[in-house]
């Protein structure tokens, strides 16, 4: 493979050598949470997981606007201190934060319900949106991590979502969350292969409007969002797919029309697992550019690097979905990670290409019909943390009824070792210490405890300031339902 020989020149030239010193966000917002029933005898809950990474208790308002409702300024607000460097978690937080059963979106630290602010504040939040299968058995859920306020766009440019899907199996629901004190008028329109559907909707100050698609057979679509005025207040943009047989969902943030030059699936996979299920991953790939963009797709499996790469050329201003990548675009059957556009190929690097991606990784539900899946956006290849500081993973969930793995993604020339400590909030924990293969990822399940939601921090055992990221997925033992959840520097 050719990064072998100039991956680490490469690194050392890149912005991968320093790491950021503030962590997190001061404020942030997430855009869809509730508590209540919904369609086919569903109860949705949201549990969130917040991150307090300073060394002092942190004082934060989290208020919440009910969806499509104005108010002047959220309805609810709530004061919280959260101890230091820790992970606080509300399960099912509209009830219990808040007392509502409702849908809606929350802000947390950010004083647009007219309280103070900490600008001083270092936040990460992931959220679950979840609900007990109608059978009793397991549960269905989507998951995400929060946003950060001070990045909402605040321009009338389109916002893009890819990787979702609507046909006869799929549903799917566009969402706009309006950070304003005035109604606006939004544009969503998806389009694929198969054709297009158009709708247009009002979003209240304040508040978030998420609105089903018309019936369309579009499989994997692009869904482009865009404000109809010129207002320059925040909002922002997300969509949700449901299986129609099983429950299975994921959600999928809007990204501006300006990504990434290069870009990491950190893991995917074509590949048989436990209980007669056989993973695969979709990849959906964006070219945000006007013109056709060449690009080098690298794989490298979690035991070698020595593995296929694959040139393809991406349309203009287009979304393209390889449906079972590993296998499609690779002929490969197991699991690895994927290298998009990487600067030490020299040869073929395209330094001013313009690209997202999202993925999804997903089995049919063995014996039954419907998939289950977990779903991730693909990271920044030149924003991995290049430092010997511990990484934090906050929100999965591993006791008798969840099971998780801890995954690494070792981006340089030689082995490392990694040291994970899976915590829960009452302070037990299990502590595991594994290598990772160059330019390769190892997940790791986490050994039998009872945990709950935890607290994960995966440490390097060495002085390198090589380049590296950390994951976490969990499993619904019952239902299969699982979602992964990224490191984020401590």
């Amino acid at each position: 493979m050719r990064f072998l020989t100039c991956l680490v020149l490469s690194l050392l030239l890149s912005p991968f050598a320093s790491a950021a010193t503030r962590k997190g966000s001061a404020s942030l917002v997430i855009p869809i949470a509730g508590s209540g029933p919904g369609a086919f005898g569903t109860y949705w809950r949201t549990d969130l997981n917040v991150i307090n990474h300073r060394d002092l208790s942190q004082e934060v308002t989290i208020s919440m606007n009910e969806a499509d409702l104005f108010e002047y300024g959220p309805e609810y607000s709530t004061e919280i201190v959260l101890p230091p460097n820790s992970t606080t978690t509300y399960l099912d937080v509209v009830s219990t934060l808040f007392g509502r059963t409702t849908t809606g979106v929350i802000y947390i630290n950010t004083g647009v319900e007219g309280g103070p602010v900490d600008p001083n504040a270092e936040l990460d939040v992931t959220y679950r949106i979840w609900t007990p299968q109608t059978d009793g058995v397991g549960t269905s859920s989507e998951t995400s991590s929060a946003l950060d306020y001070s990045a909402l766009p605040r321009t009338s440019d389109p916002s893009m979502i890819v990787g979702v899907k609507q046909d006869a199996d799929f549903r799917c629901s566009v969402g706009v969350v309006n950070v304003s004190y005035y109604d606006r008028q939004f544009r969503a329109t998806a389009s694929s292969a198969t054709g297009s559907v158009t709708m247009t909707f009002t979003v209240p100050g304040y508040s978030v409007n998420q609105v089903p698609l018309p019936a369309a057979n579009l499989g994997y679509m692009t869904v482009v969002v865009e404000p109809l005025d010129r207002d320059f207040t925040p909002w922002t943009a997300f969509a949700s797919s449901v299986d129609n047989h099983s429950g299975d969902a994921w959600l999928v943030n809007g990204a501006a029309r300006k990504g990434a030059t290069s870009l990491l699936i950190p893991i995917a996979g074509s590949a048989q697992g436990a209980f007669g299920t056989f993973w695969r991953t979709d990849l959906s790939l964006v070219n945000h550019r006007d013109v056709p963009q060449e690009v080098t797709l690298a794989f490298a499996d979690v035991f070698r690097a020595d593995q296929p790469e694959v040139d393809v050329v991406l349309p203009p201003s287009s979304m393209t979905t390889y449906v079972d990548v590993v296998s499609s675009l690779f002929g490969l059957h197991v699991t690895g990670v994927i290298y998009i556009n990487p600067s030490f190929h020299p040869n073929s690097f395209s330094s001013d290409a313009d690209l997202d991606a999202t993925y999804r990784t997903w089995t049919a539900r063995p014996g039954q019909t419907g998939t289950v899946s977990q779903s991730s956006t693909a990271l920044d290849l030149f924003a991995l943390p290049g430092s010997t500081g511990p990484l934090t993973i906050a929100g999965v969930r591993h006791d008798a009824d969840f099971r998780s793995s801890v995954g690494v993604v070792n981006v340089t020339n030689f082995d490392r070792s990694f040291r994970v400590t899976a915590t829960s909030t009452e302070g037990e924990s299990v502590t595991m210490t594994y290598a990772v293969t160059a330019y390769t990822v190892n997940q790791v399940p986490i050994r039998a405890a009872d945990l709950g939601y935890t607290t994960i921090v995966v440490e390097p055992l060495d002085e390198s300031n090589a380049p590296w990221t950390a994951f976490a997925s969990s499993v619904d033992n019952k239902s299969g339902d699982s979602w992964l959840v990224n490191a984020v520097p401590q």
